[in-house]
């Protein structure tokens, strides 16, 4: 997600916690904000490379808060009961980084426009990614997906997507906030394919 105006954000950000808010940014706008423009990557230049990961843990709303971790809870739940806790949290810190380097590359493409991004979302994506492609092809754990949650998953992805086109903005953009669809796509396609690639080296069941 963005904040629903960055500038608002950053207002707020300096009314308190300011310097937390500004560390876990993918890119500090003290450093970033050029006469010439945004550098996106001028944080990770200077080898703050927590940054590829913090992300994740800004949210611009309690709903946009509680939802991402009622999707990670109720899928990622399962893959931690199965696997352990290590290595759900090896899992979700690839999605991490994963997810906001694509972000942080659509900003950078875009002249630094959305910047300013946050959420546990594609990491959420990528773990749905992950489920769906193990029940269907290497399901040895047990994993459940419903068609319903399937289905949801996927219209939420393909709205989401819809949203970020002008001729659409008007329509959804009253129920949908800025989403940072680039980290959705990321981390879904990540996560799917470290779901796929033990079957390169063993039989799927």
């Amino acid at each position: 997600h963005f904040p629903p105006q960055q500038q608002q954000a950053e207002a707020d950000a300096d009314a308190g916690g300011a310097e937390l808010y500004y560390n876990l940014l993918f890119t500090d706008p003290r450093v970033g904000l050029t006469s010439s423009g945004i550098d996106v990557w001028a944080s990770i230049r200077r080898f703050q490379l927590w940054r590829l990961v913090t992300p994740i843990f800004i949210h611009f709303s309690m709903s946009h808060l509680v939802f991402n971790m009622f999707w990670l809870f109720s899928l990622g739940g399962q893959i931690e009961n199965r696997r352990g806790s290590r290595y759900m949290a090896v899992l979700i810190l690839i999605l991490a980084v994963a997810a906001n380097l694509g972000q942080a590359l659509e900003a950078s493409l875009s002249q630094g426009s959305g910047f300013l991004f946050g959420g546990m979302s594609g990491v959420g994506y990528g773990v749905f990614g992950y489920l769906l492609v193990k029940v269907k092809f290497d399901n040895r754990d047990g994993y459940f997906l419903s068609q319903l949650t399937i289905i949801l998953g996927l219209a939420w992805f393909v709205l989401c997507l819809a949203r970020s086109f002008p001729e659409m903005e008007s329509t959804l953009g009253s129920f949908i906030p800025p989403i940072a669809n680039s980290a959705h796509t990321v981390g879904f396609f990540t996560g799917m394919v470290l779901a796929y690639a033990p079957l390169f080296v063993r039989r799927p069941v």
